[in-house]
């Protein structure tokens, strides 16, 4: 019988460090797209509140409770993020599509992580700027990717499709080598 596993989502280390920047990759659990049919977005809304404590989020805007994350994700498209939840209610008013093997997820951690993503989005994404619970669709360099901040802003997840992530691995890496050598030169 034919083995349909998941792959690793990247060849090489789940995480890599250069200077005083980390970078993790996973493959992210539970994430569901959610998309309100044409003139459902009312509907869609009162099923949120009332079974999982949220609302669809405005643009840019990330919606949480205790264990789920509601992440805007374009025009009237949002990633519903975390533990499993009951879903059925919003099957007549909006598309319910499982997205858990179609993304991968690198997480940036450190002080420079701003200066390393200034050399592949355009976006502006220092937290005084892109602020905490923020979500924003860009470029990674080539590669269209999902941007999104943490409650305390100390880490930007970024969101590509599995299938550009060795990619994406390589771009992440070659900015933080490069912020890397440019603090120790200046040291």
């Amino acid at each position: 019988m034919t083995d349909l596993s998941l792959a690793p989502v990247v060849t090489g280390p789940s995480e890599i460090s250069h200077g005083a920047i980390q970078l993790s990759i996973d493959a992210p659990q539970n994430i569901t797209a959610l998309l309100p049919h044409p003139n459902c977005l009312n509907a869609v809304n009162t099923i949120l509140k009332s079974d999982l404590g949220l609302k669809f989020p405005a643009p840019s805007e990330v919606v949480t409770n205790d264990t789920l994350r509601l992440i805007w994700n374009g025009l009237d498209h949002a990633l519903l993020l975390g533990a499993s939840a009951p879903l059925a209610p919003l099957a007549p008013y909006a598309l319910l599509a499982d997205q858990s093997g179609a993304l991968a997820r690198f997480t940036l951690t450190g002080p420079d992580l701003a200066e390393v993503l200034a050399r592949l989005c355009p976006l502006d994404l220092r937290p005084t700027a892109f602020g905490p619970r923020r979500s924003a669709r860009s470029l990674l360099g080539h590669i269209d990717a999902l941007f999104v901040t943490a409650d305390d802003g100390d880490h930007i997840e970024i969101f590509v499709m599995r299938s550009m992530a060795q990619s994406a691995l390589t771009e992440l890496t070659h900015a933080m080598q490069g912020v890397a050598a440019r603090r120790s030169a200046a040291l």
